[in-house]
């Protein structure tokens, strides 16, 4: 039985959200910066190869572009436009409107519509030609009338985890550099309304420590009721239920899983017990749990020994 329970204690552990967030780590400012700056430096990488083909600029200012040419540049990972005379001649996609060209040359910019946020690269050419590019870096997309989804190109497509873009320094927000020059800050909002991951993926590999203290002290109340008292373990587990539920509820402790859409109050909540969709399926399944271990280690156990005479009284003692 020490063995199981010392495994419970293990698994409890590391489902405490600061030990947790180690073994399974959240996105930051500080470990999304470095992906966005790799992400800008491979797109101005590509950009330069594209002003750089001949064939393609010379086709763009005769308007001959090949299939084969507006083809490949539809598969860049930003939107390429080509100006001239500061009017627009070709573009590579309609996803975001292009606006007048109005950036310095060979430098970065930054530019927001209601897509998204972008960073915007120019370089001139001959022939009074610009090549623009916007490489996106975070995206908005409406979901419904007054909801927009935002997230992270190089992250997840599900949500931005509260992590918003400032073009001024605030206390605690972490800058994006490109060539040493800072472009614009990330910060984050703990605003739990905010910050919710429907990755579900995400969230069951974040419970599995909590799904294995169960299992643990699921196999120790297991063990240790057959040699104990049994009234006195089957009260020990609930107590050991409705201590952690109370922990989670006040406290936090260990986790409350927050982050994560399935626990959020936005999509349900019933009451302060109920108070989310997670928090139904984890009180039903500590329910099914109390009443499965009822009905295999105990009631056998009870009636076998005669602690109990009627069934009656042996389900009343049960609620």
């Amino acid at each position: 039985p020490k063995f199981f329970l010392g495994l419970a204690l293990l698994f409890f552990i590391l489902t405490i959200k600061p030990i947790n967030t180690i073994l399974f780590p959240r996105v930051t400012p500080k470990t999304l910066k470095p992906k966005i700056e790799n992400q800008i430096i491979d797109n101005v990488k590509l950009f330069k190869e594209i002003y750089a083909d001949t064939s393609l600029i010379n086709n763009i200012d005769r308007d001959k572009v090949t299939t084969y040419q507006f083809e490949k540049t539809k598969e860049l990972p930003f939107a390429f436009f080509v100006y001239k005379n500061n009017d627009i001649v070709f573009w590579n996609t309609n996803t975001i409107v292009y606006p007048v060209d109005t950036f310095q040359n060979d430098k970065l910019s930054i530019y927001e519509d209601n897509t998204g946020f972008f960073v915007v690269y120019k370089h001139k050419l001959l022939n009074n030609l610009s090549c623009v590019s916007f490489i996106k870096i975070k995206s908005i997309e409406p979901t419904s009338e007054e909801k927009f989804n935002e997230h992270f190109l190089i992250s997840d497509k599900e949500n931005d985890f509260g992590i918003k873009i400032n073009t001024e320094f605030k206390e605690l927000s972490v800058p994006v550099n490109f060539r040493g020059e800072t472009l614009f800050y990330l910060e984050k909002n703990d605003d739990f309304f905010l910050i919710n991951d429907s990755n579900g993926w995400r969230l069951f590999f974040n419970m599995l420590p909590f799904i294995f203290f169960g299992i643990s002290i699921h196999t120790y109340f297991k063990v240790t009721i057959k040699k104990n008292n049994i009234l006195k373990i089957y009260g020990l587990l609930w107590l050991s239920i409705l201590f952690i539920r109370f922990l989670t509820y006040y406290l936090g402790f260990p986790t409350n899983y927050d982050e994560f859409t399935m626990f959020s109050p936005e999509i349900f909540a019933s009451n302060k017990f109920n108070k989310s969709l997670g928090d139904l399926f984890i009180n039903m399944s500590l329910l099914f749990w109390a009443i499965l271990f009822f009905s295999i280690n105990v009631q056998g156990e009870i009636n076998e020994k005669k602690y109990l005479k009627y069934k009656s009284v042996n389900l009343l003692l049960f609620i």
